[in-house]
């Protein structure tokens, strides 16, 4: 939003045709008037009004595109290190063996369930991991590219 939708102080008439070029000062006059009309016309303001909301919900909605993109791209290539996989099999045997203490599983099936748990939390993990990487290279991109006001 502009600093002068904001203020209401919105530009001269004058200001709105400046840099187009006109044969004389009433062809100017009349270019300046009219601006001025559809900008203080109310249906101009409501039509304004929606249309910037629709401009920024496309924005948002190419902003979202562009990191689920991203996001399946670095999923696609993402694994777990060493150290991350210890710990997503030590949590899912430590699962597997409260499920046994509660009774949910026999003790023959502690292995089948630890492997389902790391199986849900490698995944849960590479997303996760996946995410944070895919936000940071948008982060990353946006910085290289300036500062724009899309």
């Amino acid at each position: 939003m502009s600093i002068e939708a904001i203020t209401g102080n919105e530009h001269s008439g004058l200001d709105l045709v400046a840099g187009q070029h006109f044969t004389d000062d009433d062809a100017l006059l009349d270019a300046a008037t009219r601006a001025e009309m559809e900008r203080s016309s109310p249906e101009y303001k409501a039509i304004r009004a929606r249309l910037t909301r629709e401009l920024e919900a496309k924005r948002d909605r190419e902003r979202r595109a562009q990191y689920t993109r991203a996001f399946e791209e670095t999923l696609s290539t993402t694994n777990l290190n060493d150290f991350e996989q210890k710990q997503v099999d030590e949590r899912s045997l430590e699962m597997a063996q409260r499920d046994l203490a509660a009774g949910r599983i026999f003790s023959r099936d502690v292995g089948k369930r630890a492997a389902e748990y790391a199986e849900k939390l490698s995944d849960e993990a590479k997303r996760t991991k996946a995410s944070n990487s895919a936000f940071n290279s948008l982060i990353r991109a946006a910085m290289r590219g300036g500062a724009r006001n899309d």
